[in-house]
């Protein structure tokens, strides 16, 4: 199994994110940068921002709340304690996050 931490931000300061998750070893990098990409955009809909491409065409006085690719901080990192523990909200460590999805993939064989 791959340890990754998901980590981001949308458009402004305090909208920082990051998000443990658990993948079968043979995961692919372009499978973990689209769902870094997806944890980024579900991030920026929290904060009540639209999403719109860089390249798509639009009204600026007609979307209020938009962001844009460039707009939007993602990444995807290998597990490492040392690094992304203190990104943990709540404090303690993603290995309580990686345990439990791990027991309902137990769970659900």
């Amino acid at each position: 199994m791959r340890k990754i931490i998901f980590t981001g931000y949308a458009k402004t300061v305090g909208t920082d994110f990051a998000q443990a998750e658990l993948y079968p070893a043979g995961t692919s990098n372009a499978a973990l940068d689209e769902d870094a990409f997806q944890y980024s955009l579900q991030n920026a809909e929290m904060y009540g921002w639209e999403y719109v491409g860089d390249d798509c065409i639009f009204d600026e006085d007609e979307y209020e709340n938009y962001v844009t690719d460039s707009e939007l901080g993602y990444q995807w990192e290998e597990y490492d304690p040392e690094k992304h523990d203190m990104l943990r909200i709540g404090g303690g460590s993603f290995e309580d996050d990686f345990a439990m999805q791990a027991g309902r993939m137990n769970a659900s064989i």
